[in-house]
């Protein structure tokens, strides 16, 4: 395989993804909300810039459970306050993987529907439907919310209607 400054863009966010999954399953087992407060500065608009910046980092891992983050944010802030800055850390959650995905997955996902055409099936009724999947995949939370964005970003769905219906079914 060569390797050009094309192709090793593209396999980089696979492997920060594959470097945050090992730190996370040597470092990240015992992560508790009150941990992560004591890496937060006292100042409330920079506790926010870092507890946003968790959230991207968390987008990034695929196991590091985003109700932790949640918490560390009703504790750090006023209700209002903390619902604010979790909607845009979910919101920054949902995007990274979603850019990843359009980066590195479009070839795999456009090789698998060659492959197998039920899954091209699936994949075209889920482009027709995208709002509704999106929404749906979010509220039953059966498959990991990091690799849902992936899959939605590699697939080509619309960025702005999969960010609505996301950001709806995970509220």
């Amino acid at each position: 395989m060569k390797f050009s400054p094309k192709t090793m863009f593209k396999y980089l966010p696979f492997v920060i993804c594959t470097l945050f999954v090992i730190l996370f399953l040597v470092f990240g087992r015992d992560v508790t909300p009150e941990m992560l407060l004591h890496y937060t500065p006292e100042n409330p608009f920079l506790a926010a810039v870092v507890l946003i910046a968790m959230y991207g980092l968390k987008s990034l891992s695929v196991f590091f459970p985003l109700i932790v983050l949640e918490v560390a944010g009703g504790y750090l802030f006023s209700p209002w306050t903390a619902i604010l800055v979790n909607t845009v850390g979910v919101t920054v959650c949902l995007t990274l993987p979603y850019l990843v995905g359009c980066l590195s997955g479009t070839e795999a996902v456009e090789g698998a529907m060659r492959k197998y055409p039920r899954f091209a099936d699936i994949v075209g009724r889920g482009q027709k439907n995208e709002v509704f999947l999106s929404f749906f995949l979010r509220i039953i939370s059966c498959l990991p919310g990091d690799i849902v964005s992936i899959w939605f970003g590699a697939s080509g769905a619309r960025f702005v209607p999969y960010l609505f219906a996301s950001l709806l079914g995970t509220m």
